[in-house]
């Protein structure tokens, strides 16, 4: 008889098929992933962007959590093909914040990411020319 909860195996034996013993067991599954990079790894402070979380065994088909937390702020990340992706949440202030990568409460990457305001075009130089024309 083997019961399996998410850490703890309890295993009972029994040599007649009637009287059992055994005891919990302690069950951690190693982790065989690791994250090579993130890309993009900035965006805009609105977000709405995707991360794409690029490395080996995070695209497993099993149905582990993975999570890109910002900050405090957590993101389920979903199966592309091959890869995995989180949207980005927006974020106030312009700046560098912590990425982390986590499946199953293991850290599997600790990253920078940084938001930024979104680029504003405040002159065109030349700012007059002809349509179809190239201008130097």
């Amino acid at each position: 008889y083997l019961e399996m909860t998410s850490e703890v195996v309890t295993v009972q034996v029994s040599n007649n098929g009637v009287d059992a013993w055994g005891e919990g067991l302690w069950n951690q599954e190693p982790d065989s992933s690791s994250i090579l990079h993130i890309k993009p790894s900035m965006g805009p402070t609105a977000g709405g962007n995707t991360v794409t979380i690029v490395g080996m065994h995070v695209y497993s088909h099993r149905p582990d959590r993975v999570h890109c937390v910002f900050d405090a702020v957590y993101v389920l990340a979903e199966t592309q093909g091959l890869y995995r992706t989180c949207v980005v949440p927006a974020n106030a202030n312009p700046g560098t914040v912590k990425l982390t990568i986590t499946r199953r409460n293991l850290v599997l990457a600790l990253v920078p990411y940084t938001f930024v305001h979104p680029p504003q075009v405040t002159r065109m130089v030349p700012s007059v020319g002809h349509v179809g024309s190239i201008t130097q």
